[in-house]
Parts: C-alpha cells; structure tokens; sequence
C-alpha cells in the first residue's frame, strides 16, 4: 500500500490510496472482496499477468455492476498488463459503500494462473473539528 496525504492547517484531507493485491485465479470470477474502501474517488485498476493464466483467453476486470469497467483484454502472458487504455468507462466513479474488484474468465474458465492487481484511487475529507 502506498498513500499520500496532504492536510490542510484546519486538518482537511486529500489522499491518494494505491492499493495492490496478488490473486490466483481459478473458475469463472476471482473477486478481490471489499477491495474499494467507502467514500472513495477510483481512478482506476491495472493488471499484471504474474503467472501465466490458463484455460481462458483472456480476463475483464470490473466492480460487480460493470462486468469490464477497467477492462476487456485477451491478455494471458506473464509480464502483460493493462492500463488506462484499457478502460472501457472513462469516468470515475465514487463509491459509497466498500466494493469488491471483480476479475471474470473470457470464452472458458480459468484453470490456472495469478494478476497483481492495482486500485488507484482519490480520498478528500472535511477536518473532523
């Protein structure tokens, strides 16, 4: 986790959260559970094929409302990754409650290999007094 924080001198917030997490992927879905904490801004999520990702062709990656928010690649290969590019909603989106990260097999299930996968998001809060 890497966090950069900014207060203001009456204790206003602004963070910029990176958070990363390495998931074995297995099935038709790998969900990252809660991955999004409450009340944030995301900019967005990347990918890193850490080992090679078998039986699909490739994987999406959304948020559980949008299958392929940050994105739609037939990506397979240890050292791929994805990027902004990769987007297919180029709008942030604030999330209310904490929200899962949700990675989903294309043409057939995963039967083997591992993402890093990256949260890239925005937290601006009042001072608490």
């Amino acid at each position: 986790m890497l966090t950069l924080v900014r207060r203001s001198q009456y204790g206003s917030t602004t963070r910029l959260g990176v958070e990363e997490t390495e998931l074995t992927l297995s099935g038709a879905t790998t969900t990252w559970t809660n991955a999004i904490p409450a009340g944030v801004d995301v900019l967005g999520v990347t990918t890193r094929v850490t080992a090679n990702i078998t039986g699909a062709s490739g994987y999406q990656v959304g948020d559980g409302t949008d299958v392929d928010r940050w994105a739609d690649v037939s990506l397979t290969t240890l050292g791929d990754t994805t990027d902004m590019s990769d987007f297919t909603d180029l709008n942030r989106h604030i999330y209310t409650a904490q929200t899962s990260i949700v990675i989903t097999a294309k043409t057939s299930d995963f039967t083997g290999g591992t993402l890093r996968v990256t949260l890239h998001y925005l937290d601006v809060r009042a001072a608490t007094a």
